[in-house]
C-alpha cells in the first residue's frame, strides 16, 4: 500500500495532529507513506517524520484547480493507492476520484461538533461521500450519524491514539509557581468554550490565589479570541490567567503543569485529553464527546455547561495532592494501554485492507 493523507492545513489542531501522527506511525510499516497539506502550512509540518514524502498543494479559491494539478501529478509520480482524507479535506478527494477511480479513499472523521449533528451540511457530506469506500469515526456519535444519513456501508469506530515520544523534555519557563498550575490545551473556538472555564476561575482564583491557568493553543484574532481577553481583562485575571498562543512545546508545557482541564461543550475525541493522560495529569473534563469512555472513572468528568461542577472538581483536585498523584498515575497508565500507536496502526490498517476486498 502507498498511503497519501490530505489535510487541509498544519495548524495545530486534533485532525492535523492525528493527520501526522499516522503518516508517521506509517512509515516502515506501508510502502510509502505522504502526506498532502492543501490550503496552509502551519508548524506541525516540523513534526513529519523524514521519510513521510510532503506535498504543499497550495489550493486557493473555491475549487483551486492549480492545487488539484499538483496533487494529481503526486499520486502519479508516488503511484498512491489508498487516500485517507481527514476532515473537510474530503471534498478534495472527491474530485480527486473522478481522476483517479481506482483510488481507494477513507475518510476519517473528525467532527469537533458531534453535540450538534443536525447542524452539519448533509448534503455536500453525501455527495462528497458517494466516492468513499470507507469512513472512520472518533466516536460512536459520528459513527452512528453516518449509519443514519447512510453514508456508506463500510463504517467504522477507531477513537484517536497519541504517540508516546518518552520522558525526554526540556526545561520551559512558563508563568507561575512550580506545582500550582492548571493547563487547558484547546485552540480559541467557540466550541471549546474557555469563557465557562473563566467563569469558574474567577471564583477558584480568589479561594487559591497562588495558582495560575495556562490556556494554550491558537488564537484566530476573531470576535471570539476578543470576548476571552475582554473576559481575563474585566475580571482582573491577567495576572493569573496566561493566554500562550499555539506552542510546539507541549510536552513540557504538560510535564510542567499539574492539573489538566477540557471545558468543551462539544467535542469528537479531543487528541488533548490523551495528551494529558501520557503526561500523567489528573483531568477534569465536560461530559461531551468520548471524554467519558476516555476517561473511564480515572479523572474528573463533569456536565457541560455547570460551571459550579466544574468549579468544584478543579477545587478538590487543587485541595488534595495526593488525589492528583493517584489519579493521573491510573489515567497515564490507561491511555497508554488503550490509547497506543500500535494498536490504532494495526485497526488502520485492517480498515485500508478491508476496501481491497
Amino acid at each position: 500500500m502507498r498511503v497519501l493523507q490530505i489535510i487541509d492545513t498544519l495548524h495545530p489542531g486534533g485532525a492535523e495532529r492525528m493527520a501526522v501522527q499516522i503518516a508517521n506511525g506509517l512509515v516502515g510499516i506501508v510502502e510509502l507513506s505522504a502526506l498532502c497539506c492543501t490550503r496552509e502550512e502551519g508548524f506541525l509540518k516540523q513534526q513529519l517524520h523524514p521519510e513521510v514524502v510532503f506535498l504543499f498543494a497550495n489550493r486557493e479559491g473555491q475549487v483551486g484547480f492549480k492545487g488539484i494539478f499538483r496533487i494529481n501529478k503526486f499520486i502519479k509520480a508516488h503511484r498512491i493507492t489508498h487516500i485517507h482524507a481527514h476532515s473537510s479535506s474530503i471534498y478534495t478527494s472527491f474530485l480527486l476520484a473522478f481522476i483517479f477511480p481506482k483510488l481507494k479513499i477513507i475518510w476519517h472523521d473528525h467532527y469537533g461538533n458531534a453535540q450538534f449533528l443536525e447542524n452539519r451540511p448533509i448534503w455536500k457530506i453525501k455527495l462528497a461521500t458517494k466516492k468513499v469506500d470507507a469512513i472512520i469515526s472518533v466516536n460512536p456519535d459520528l459513527k452512528n450519524w453516518a449509519f443514519k444519513n447512510e453514508l456508506s456501508k463500510n463504517l467504522f469506530y477507531l477513537p484517536n491514539f497519541v504517540e508516546d515520544r518518552g520522558s525526554d523534555t526540556k526545561e520551559v519557563s512558563l508563568p507561575g509557581i512550580d506545582g500550582k498550575r492548571i493547563v487547558c490545551l484547546a485552540n480559541l473556538r467557540l466550541q471549546k468554550n474557555h469563557a465557562l472555564l473563566l467563569k469558574a476561575w474567577k471564583e477558584l482564583h480568589y479561594i487559591f490565589p497562588e495558582w495560575n491557568l495556562l490556556l494554550v493553543g491558537k488564537g484566530f484574532e476573531d470576535d471570539y479570541q476578543e470576548m476571552i481577553e475582554s473576559l481575563i481583562h474585566n475580571n482582573q485575571l491577567a495576572t493569573s490567567v496566561h493566554l500562550l498562543g499555539a506552542r510546539t512545546d507541549i510536552d513540557e508545557i504538560l510535564s510542567s503543569s499539574d492539573i489538566a482541564v477540557l471545558s468543551s461543550s462539544s467535542e469528537g475525541l479531543p487528541l488533548a485529553l490523551l495528551e494529558y493522560g501520557l503526561a500523567g495529569l489528573p483531568v477534569v473534563v465536560t461530559d461531551v464527546g468520548a471524554c467519558k469512555e476516555v476517561v473511564q472513572g480515572l479523572g474528573k468528568v463533569v456536565p457541560a455547561e455547570n460551571v459550579d461542577a466544574l468549579k468544584l472538581a478543579v477545587s478538590e483536585l487543587i485541595e488534595t495532592p495526593e488525589l492528583r498523584a493517584t489519579l493521573g498515575a491510573a489515567f497515564q497508565k490507561h491511555v497508554r494501554n488503550t490509547y497506543g500507536a500500535q494498536n490504532y496502526l494495526n485497526k488502520l490498517l485492517d480498515i485500508y485492507q478491508r476496501t481491497n476486498d
